[in-house]
């Protein structure tokens, strides 16, 4: 990523560069083999971001059973709406987050190096932290009521 002419590396700068280089790192990890949302949800995570200002509506939308299911999210985001867009960059931050608060970070990786042997990520998801889809969105729903309130 071309950066000449830039005289300082602001905040702004410095979360971009790490944003990119995560999705960069994922890709050779993966092979290019990771769906949008757990590559997204790993930049995010690496910035870092904080879904602290939509962790309430976040939880709600589980509660209602709104989210976008995470299979679906696997088949990218351009086709979503604006606002189905920012909940899908919330979801995904929200999974990486659980993961690496209740597994570590390592397991993020373990999950990520077994989609680059070939691994489906449901298959991945399952063979480390031992949830499945379905799984890991109740898992998700729980960490986020106990984090940011019912």
């Amino acid at each position: 990523m071309p950066i000449s002419g830039v005289q300082t590396v602001t905040p702004e700068l410095a979360r971009v560069l790490k944003h990119e280089l995560a999705h960069a790192f994922v890709t050779q990890i993966t092979g290019g083999r990771c769906p949008q949302w757990l590559n997204e949800g790993v930049a995010q995570y690496v910035e870092p971001r904080s879904l602290a200002s939509h962790g309430r509506r976040l939880v709600a939308t589980f509660h209602s059973q709104q989210q976008i299911p995470y299979n679906v999210l696997e088949s990218g985001f351009l086709n979503l709406s604006p606002a189905q867009a920012m909940l899908a960059y919330d979801e995904s931050l929200a999974a990486v987050n659980y993961i690496s608060e209740t597994y570590g970070s390592g397991d993020v990786q373990r999950i990520l190096e077994r989609v680059g042997s070939g691994s489906s990520l449901e298959a991945a998801l399952r063979q480390t932290i031992h949830a499945g889809y379905g799984d890991l969105e109740q898992e998700v729903a729980r960490y986020l009521a106990a984090k940011y309130g019912n």
